[in-house]
């Protein structure tokens, strides 16, 4: 984030829903990937995918935006080319949605701040 600017926040209540929960004793905060390197950033977002049962090398990582609540969206791709939805919440829970599914509910495209 520039210094100065405010993230910008947007209501993703329409899909919030469709995400499998989980809580991760362990879970990254956002604070702590946003300040990693890219690599190590995507290291950290390959173990939390395997947390979710998800096979995913990450090999590329953006960060989306905030939400009303502060939670924290991260979306990645994966070497097998599959993209996903990373939702980090304060209480350390985490949240994972395919991108092609977050765009059939909600009309958000990953990739794309908000």
């Amino acid at each position: 984030m520039l210094l100065g600017m405010k993230p910008r926040v947007k209501s993703l209540a329409p899909f919030a829903a469709a995400f499998v929960v989980t809580s991760l004793a362990a879970s990254p905060a956002h604070d702590r990937i946003s300040k990693l390197p890219e690599s190590k950033r995507n290291q950290v977002l390959t173990e939390l995918m395997a947390r979710f049962g998800e096979s995913c090398e990450v090999t590329k990582s953006f960060f989306q935006g905030l939400d009303e609540s502060k939670s924290a969206y991260w979306n990645v791709v994966c070497s097998n080319k599959n993209a996903y939805a990373i939702m980090m919440n304060d209480d350390g829970s985490n949240r994972v949605l395919e991108c092609k599914r977050l765009r059939a509910l909600s009309n958000i495209d990953c990739f794309k701040a908000f």
